[in-house]
């Protein structure tokens, strides 16, 4: 377990970098608003409010342990990559300025329940992998 934590905490350090890199009004410090689980991996990763106005693809591969919030941000779209992505609680896109989905994100992997309501959406792919209720 060890060792999965730490090479987790290593590819999050690297998405933290390539976060700050696109959204130049972002911080460090606003990006390290999370929860560790017992076994040393991410639990849940709260980045809302924190002025997003991109993700890069790496983010698309991470896997938390809880749940993921990143609502009231400035997201337009979303990475291709976002389709890998592993949510073991909820997540929530809610209040951004997404326009559109990549078709690779019908396959994200969540348990709980996936929000997208207040966005300027007008397609959804089919979510094949969501627990809970998607809420649009």
């Amino acid at each position: 377990m060890v060792n999965f934590a730490h090479r987790q905490w290593d590819q999050i350090e690297g998405v933290i970098e390539e976060i700050l890199e696109l959204n130049p009004t972002c911080t460090d410090h606003m990006l390290r608003n999370w929860q560790i689980r017992r076994d040393g991996g991410l639990g849940t990763w709260d980045l809302r409010g924190c002025g997003l106005v991109a993700l890069p693809e790496s983010f698309g591969h991470l896997t938390l342990g809880g749940s993921l919030f990143l609502c009231q941000n400035n997201l337009q779209a979303l990475p291709d990559s976002m389709g890998s992505l592993k949510v073991s609680g909820y997540m929530t896109l809610s209040s951004n300025q997404l326009t559109r989905l990549p078709r690779s994100f019908g396959e994200v992997h969540i348990r709980g329940d996936l929000w997208l309501c207040d966005n300027q959406l007008s397609s959804w792919p089919v979510f094949k992998n969501v627990g809970g209720v998607v809420r649009r």
